[in-house]
């Protein structure tokens, strides 16, 4: 009868130590997969925000060259440039 409540609470008491190892296991594994979506979602932000850059850069360098280009059709032809600096269009590569 001893032997039998023993082997019942040794068994209880596994059980119960599996149970907590268990939780752990998936706190752990839900911690990791939490960082990793949080770094993953930085890194999706950044190359974003990068291409919005580099979609501003050309722009900017269209209009630069344009700028450039009836600068010197205008001096050819005789003409004074426009005043004031050159108007870039506004865009909407980094509205989210």
């Amino acid at each position: 009868m001893i032997t039998q409540i023993f082997i019942a609470l040794s068994a209880l008491f596994g059980i119960f130590v599996l149970f907590l190892v268990l939780g752990k296991t998936l706190n752990n594994i839900i911690n990791q997969f939490v960082k990793l979506q949080y770094f993953l979602q930085k890194e999706y932000d950044l190359k974003k925000e990068r291409l919005a850059i580099a979609q501003l850069l050309d722009e900017e360098q269209e209009a630069a060259k344009k700028n450039a280009a009836s600068e010197a059709q205008a001096q050819a032809g005789g003409e004074s440039p426009p005043a004031g600096p050159a108007v870039i269009k506004k865009t909407s590569a980094l509205k989210k």
